[in-house]
C-alpha cells in the first residue's frame, strides 16, 4: 500500500507547529523522502519512521529550506552505524554540497537529474518519474510516484473454472489456458486494479503548460501543491514564484486529481490557516490542508 506522511509543511520559515518541507512516501517496507528540509531527522523520530527504511530521497530544488536537512540526516545515519546506501536525486549542483559537507560516500549515491531517463527509480511495482518545472526562479523538478497497474482475479469464478496454484501465474503470461478441456481466457477471470499515484511539485507556480507536460499524472490520486499565500495575495505569490488556493485548485482540476494536499504554508497563517482550505474548496472540494504528522493512505 502507498502512503504519505507529512514531515514538514511550512514555507521558508518554520513555526512551532510546522517544520520545513519534507514528505515520507511509504511502500512495501521502504521509505522515499520528497525533499529534506532542516529538522527532517527529528520529524522522522517524532512520527516513528525508521532511518533504516529510507531507500531514496528526491530533492525538488536547491533552496535551503528543501534540502539542508540532508546533511544532519546523513550524519545521524553514520553515527547509528547503518550500512545501506541511500540514493539522492536532485538538480545539478547537489553533488557539490555533499562534497562540501564531506558526507561518507559509502552511505550515499548522488544522481543529478539533468539528463536522466524516466523512470529514474524503481522498487517492486513502484516507479518514480521526474519533470522539469521552469516557473520557480531556479532549476526545479516535480516528482511522480506511480504504482503499476495490477491484475486481480475474480477468485470464485477462477476457482470454479479450475484455476489454482501456479496456473494463476501461467494464465497471466499466456493470456489463456486449456483447463479441464476448456479454454479459459485471462480477461474472463480477472480485472485491472489501477495503481495509486502521488504527484509532488515542491513549491512554485503551476500552469497549463506544466499540466500538458504531466500527461502521465492525469487522474493522479494525490497532488501535493504549494499554497504559500491566500487568494488575496496573488500578486505577491506570483512575484515570489509561489501559489494560492485558487491556483492550486485550478491545477488539480486540469490534472483531474482525486485529492489536493495544500502545503508549504506561510508563517503568517500560523494562528489560523483555515482561510487557505476554505478558498481551495470553493473550486476543488476534495482539498486537504497539510499539517505535520498527517498520514494519508492510498487504498
Amino acid at each position: 500500500m502507498l502512503s504519505l506522511t507529512v514531515l514538514g509543511s511550512a514555507a521558508s520559515v518554520p513555526t512551532l507547529d510546522r517544520s520545513l518541507p519534507s514528505y515520507a512516501v511509504g511502500y512495501e517496507g521502504k521509505i522515499f523522502l520528497l525533499d529534506c528540509g532542516e529538522g527532517t531527522q527529528r520529524q522522522l523520530l517524532k512520527f516513528s519512521l525508521s532511518y533504516s527504511k529510507i531507500s531514496a530521497i528526491f530533492i525538488s530544488h536547491l533552496h535551503l529550506d528543501h534540502f539542508l536537512g540532508l546533511f544532519g540526516l546523513f550524519q545521524t545515519i553514520r553515527l547509528t552505524g547503518l550500512q545501506s546506501k541511500i540514493v539522492v536525486f536532485g538538480p545539478k549542483g547537489l553533488k557539490k554540497f555533499f562534497e562540501l559537507f564531506n558526507v561518507d560516500k559509502e552511505l550515499v549515491e548522488v544522481v543529478e537529474l539533468e539528463k536522466q531517463k524516466n523512470p529514474i527509480f524503481c522498487y517492486k511495482s513502484l516507479e518514480i518519474f521526474y519533470y522539469p518545472i521552469s516557473n520557480h526562479g531556479v532549476l526545479s523538478y516535480a516528482f511522480l510516484i506511480k504504482e503499476k497497474d495490477k491484475i486481480c482475479f475474480y477468485e470464485k469464478k477462477a476457482k470454479k473454472l479450475g484455476l489454482k496454484g501456479y496456473l494463476f501465474n501461467q494464465i497471466q503470461k499466456k493470456g489463456s489456458l486449456i483447463i479441464n478441456k476448456k479454454k479459459v481466457y485471462l480477461k474472463d477471470v480477472s480485472y485491472i486494479k489501477k495503481g495509486k499515484s502521488i504527484l509532488y511539485l515542491g513549491d512554485g507556480l503551476s500552469d497549463s503548460a506544466l499540466a500538458k507536460k504531466l500527461k502521465d499524472a492525469k487522474e493522479v490520486d494525490l497532488l501535493i501543491h504549494d499554497c504559500t499565500f491566500d487568494n488575496n495575495l496573488i500578486d505577491l505569490a506570483k512575484e515570489r514564484f509561489h501559489s494560492t488556493p485558487a491556483l492550486a485548485a485550478n491545477f488539480a482540476k486540469k490534472l483531474k486529481a482525486k485529492t489536493l494536499l495544500l502545503t508549504h504554508i506561510s508563517a503568517r497563517y500560523s494562528k489560523d490557516p483555515s482561510i487557505l482550505l476554505t478558498q481551495a474548496k470553493k473550486s476543488f472540494k476534495n482539498s486537504i490542508l497539510a499539517s505535520d504528522g498527517l498520514k494519508i493512505e492510498l487504498k
